[in-house]
């Protein structure tokens, strides 16, 4: 269990054993499953993570996205900690009234080009390959404090003079430093490819910008992917730092 928590390249077979598998291929089909895990008893001079308790969980997509699922999380950990009474004072507590999305003028349409693209074939809804996961290599990298400043720094150096944008957001930091990085590693020789396209991918939580903004403990799905674009050369260029 401590190998598994160290900052390093995690064993991904062990960490899909600690997570339960959710059937979710055809509806109707359920929408949570947990799995607690303990450590086996330890040899001689090895507590093996004695004490440590692994919760996996899997959640469907269509019930919750990833501010959901924390939500839900914190709320469980106040629960087990200091009682069901604790709830009461949750701070945002969670909200299911989904009007203020419902209300969007794109809201039908979306819904039904979504089911098509999705679930052309219902009740069957999911008919995508499974993913071999073993086959992705998974690791935990730790920035400290004074390297994030350091990241917020070097951005706002390197932007236009004319026009100073602002400070960047801890996400934006790490995001730019993330996308530069693969994007170094896939063209190690980008001057031959400076003009080629270069597209990162994420997840933005729309909550608060919807018009009005919907409540912040509101519990359910309101992402929408986003996608950012650059040149080979731009990400790549190589600085004196």
């Amino acid at each position: 269990m401590r190998r598994l928590a160290r900052d390093a390249e995690h064993d991904t077979e062990a960490f899909l054993q600690l997570v339960p598998e959710l059937e979710v291929r055809r509806l109707p089909a359920p929408v949570l499953a947990v799995q607690v895990t303990r450590p086996a008893p330890a040899g001689r001079g090895d507590d093996g993570g004695a004490g440590a308790v692994a919760v996996g969980v899997s959640m469907h997509h269509a019930v919750a996205d990833g501010q959901s699922l924390w939500q839900f999380m914190r709320a469980w950990a106040t629960a087990s900690r200091d009682g069901s009474l604790a709830l009461a004072g949750l701070v945002p507590p969670p909200m299911f009234d989904r009007a203020g999305i419902l209300r969007h003028p794109k809201a039908e349409a979306a819904t039904r080009q979504f089911a098509r693209l999705s679930a052309p074939d219902l009740p069957t809804v999911n008919t995508l390959t499974e993913p071999d996961w073993t086959r992705q290599s998974r690791r935990t990298y730790l920035l400290t404090a004074s390297q994030i400043q350091s990241l917020k720094r070097r951005i706002l150096q390197q932007s236009d003079k004319d026009q100073p944008p602002e400070p960047p957001t801890t996400f934006i930091a790490i995001a730019s430093l993330l996308w530069t990085s693969f994007a170094r590693a896939k063209h190690p020789n980008h001057g031959a490819t400076d003009d080629e396209d270069v597209y990162f991918l994420f997840p933005a939580d729309c909550r608060r910008r919807l018009r009005p903004p919907l409540d912040p403990g509101f519990f359910g799905n309101c992402v929408k992917l986003c996608y950012a674009r650059a040149k080979t050369g731009d990400l790549c260029g190589h600085d004196d730092g």
